[in-house]
C-alpha cells in the first residue's frame, strides 16, 4: 500500500489525539475506550473512536464542535462543553495494522468524490447503528462541520445527494483523522495525558 509522505509519517506515531469534553472523559475513564464511542452522531466515518495525528488539529475540532453545541442547546451543563484534549498511546504505531492483512483498513488521503460519496453514506446510513462499512480502521482528511450543514438540509429536502458531494469537494480541507472501529483495538489504547485547553468561544458557529 502507498502512502503520501506525511501520511507515513502520521501513521508511524504512537502517540495521538482525541478532543473530547470533560464529562466525555469521564464517560471515557468510567467504559473505557469504545469503538461505537460516537454512535448516534453524524460522523464522517460513522460511529467509531475519533483521533487526530496533532494536538492542535483535535482543539480545534472539539472547541468549534462544543460551542456549536453551547448555542444550540439552552442550559446545557458546563461539563458537557468544557473541551479538553485526551493524548492516547498505540501500543504499536497505526502503519502496522495498515500493513496486516487480518485488518480491514481504510484511507481517503484527499478530499475527492470518492471521499465524498463515503462520508455522504456514513452520515446518513450509519446514524445510531455499528457502521457497515467493515473497516476495523480508517485514515483520512476531516470533513470539519460543513457537511453537518449539507446534510440537515438533505434531509429537509432542500438540496440533493449531488449538491452535498458537490458541497463537501469544494470546502479546503488540512486537518486529518484516525477512526478504530474495532473494539479489540480500542481495548489496547491507553490514555497518556490529558491537556486542558483555553479558548474563546467562536462566534457565528
Amino acid at each position: 500500500m502507498d502512502f503520501k509522505k506525511k501520511t507515513l509519517k502520521y501513521l508511524n506515531q504512537t502517540s495521538w489525539y482525541h478532543g473530547t469534553s470533560v464529562s466525555g472523559y469521564e464517560s471515557i475513564k468510567k467504559h473505557g475506550i469504545q469503538a461505537l464511542y460516537n454512535i448516534n452522531n453524524e460522523l464522517d466515518f460513522g460511529p467509531g473512536f475519533y483521533l487526530a495525528p496533532e494536538k492542535k488539529m483535535a482543539e480545534g475540532f472539539v472547541t468549534r464542535m462544543l460551542d456549536f453545541q453551547k448555542q444550540a442547546i439552552p442550559n446545557i451543563p458546563t461539563d458537557a462543553v468544557t473541551p479538553i484534549v485526551l493524548e492516547i498511546e498505540f501500543p504499536k504505531s497505526p502503519y502496522e495494522y495498515f500493513t496486516d492483512e487480518p485488518y480491514k483498513t481504510g484511507t481517503y488521503e484527499k478530499n475527492d468524490e470518492d471521499f465524498a460519496k463515503f462520508i455522504f453514506h456514513n452520515r446518513t446510513k450509519n446514524v445510531g447503528q455499528k457502521p457497515d462499512h467493515g473497516f476495523d480502521m480508517i485514515y483520512g482528511v476531516m470533513s470539519d462541520n460543513n457537511p453537518t450543514l449539507l446534510i440537515s438540509k438533505f434531509n429537509a429536502g432542500e438540496i440533493t445527494e449531488e449538491e452535498v458531494i458537490k458541497g463537501i469537494i469544494e470546502k479546503s480541507i488540512s486537518t486529518k483523522q484516525l477512526s478504530i472501529h474495532n473494539q479489540t483495538i480500542c481495548g489496547i489504547l491507553k490514555i497518556k495525558d490529558v491537556h486542558t485547553i483555553e479558548h474563546k468561544e467562536v462566534e457565528g458557529v
